[in-house]
């Protein structure tokens, strides 16, 4: 869903009048719908990347992937948050809450990955 809103901001289309996004500055809001398009892409790449059929394997280029573009989202939200805070003030609570949210949401997935990836051993995992 993140990678589907994001496109229209991210392909030129402006933000529809009312939306949080159409109360910022057009920069930030194209900035914001291009790392969320980006980082949900890679991400749902890494998901879809072919996994070795021996289950006792992990695909590291896929975890890598995932968690990049899981960095990517994370940190995209925290400048947007930060954006719409500023702009828009306290009628952005509601919407800043649930952006924040997922942010969150794909930071900790992120980290859940890093300490998978600690605990390979080398020859353990395919690329």
């Amino acid at each position: 869903m993140a990678l589907v809103s994001a496109l229209p901001t991210t392909l030129g289309r402006a933000p529809q009048p009312g939306s949080i996004t159409a109360q910022v500055d057009p920069s930030a809001a194209l900035a914001w719908s291009i790392a969320l398009a980006l980082g949900s892409g890679i991400a749902l790449l890494g998901v879809a990347w072919p996994r070795p059929k021996d289950d006792s394997h992990m695909s590291v280029t896929a975890l890598i992937l995932e968690q990049v573009g899981l960095v990517t989202v994370g940190v995209a939200t925290v400048f947007y948050v930060s954006t719409i805070c500023m702009t828009v003030g306290p009628s952005a609570s509601i919407p800043a809450g649930l952006i924040t949210a997922f942010g969150a949401s794909c930071l900790w997935r992120a980290w859940q990955i890093q300490r998978v990836l600690r605990q390979i051993e080398p020859g353990g995992c395919n690329t």
